[in-house]
């Protein structure tokens, strides 16, 4: 198993995100860079949507697996679940998908009467630019904020008021960690855990350890050697565990391009 943070590109990059979530770039637009880069396994995972997944499988030239991303809670701590090789088909899957996504619409209204209170003024309806198979979120607000000159960059947008304990911030709709896990299973799909770095205590991980995952990501941009080492050493003893890496690319709004930088370097991803 290796890895590289560094050109040359990967050959999977199992963790991206289109214009049906919090992206940039379209699926197709995203699929034909893949193709540039030579990429040659890749999965869309856009938050709480797969709808994306038929335009991004339609331009890739590799092998595209199915993919979402979920936002889950375990003990009152926000994680999330990556979702691969899932029946895209199954009713229960896309029924939960579309009670995320509905919380989520919700949820950017409440936040915009907010950011209005705060003399910031911005209705929800504003947001709403892309067509229907959009799943939005905070980056879509942070960008009209820049829009408007309420704020100049995203990260501003986030530090002051939408990150968790900033002012316009409301909490989003989760299920638990094991209901996730086990809707994903229902659809017959894996379980990941997505960017453990970014919430790694070790009690939090062992309780993890617990439950019926099956992979973890292990390769992401915000991992660094001390982490990876740190993740497999708390996970190397669970049976059957397996690593995947990604990207986590969104567009170039963060500042950085690194789609296909981050994922792995060789032809089985499990």
């Amino acid at each position: 198993m290796s890895y590289s943070p560094n050109p040359p590109y990967v050959y999977a990059d199992l963790h991206m995100h289109s214009i049906c979530s919090d992206g940039v770039l379209t699926p197709e637009e995203l699929a034909k860079k893949l193709n540039l880069l030579q990429v040659k396994i890749a999965s869309l995972t856009d938050h709480d949507s797969i709808d994306g997944i038929e335009e991004f499988r339609s331009h890739f030239n590799g092998r595209v697996l199915s993919g979402t991303e979920l936002s889950v809670i375990l003990n009152e701590e926000d994680v999330h679940l990556l979702a691969y090789e899932f029946d895209e088909n199954n009713s229960n899957f896309i029924k939960n998908l579309k009670i995320y996504k509905d919380a989520r619409l919700e949820r950017i209204y409440k936040i915009c009467e907010k950011l209005t209170e705060l003399g910031m003024p911005m209705h929800g309806d504003e947001l709403l630019t892309h067509d229907q198979l959009t799943t939005y979120g905070r980056p879509h607000i942070a960008r009209k904020m820049i829009e408007k000159g309420y704020v100049k960059s995203l990260p501003e947008a986030f530090n002051k008021y939408l990150a968790t304990n900033g002012p316009a911030y409301v909490s989003k709709y989760k299920m638990s960690l094991n209901d996730g896990i086990d809707l994903i299973h229902q659809a017959n799909g894996k379980a990941i855990i997505a960017h453990p770095g970014l919430y790694f205590r070790p009690e939090l991980m062992d309780q993890i350890k617990q439950t019926d995952i099956d992979g973890i990501e292990l390769w992401h941009p915000q991992h660094n050697r001390d982490m990876r080492l740190k993740i497999q050493n708390t996970f190397d003893s669970k049976k059957d565990i397996f690593y995947t890496g990604g990207s986590d690319f969104h567009g170039s709004w963060d500042g950085r391009d690194n789609l296909a930088l981050y994922g792995l370097n060789f032809d089985e991803w499990m």
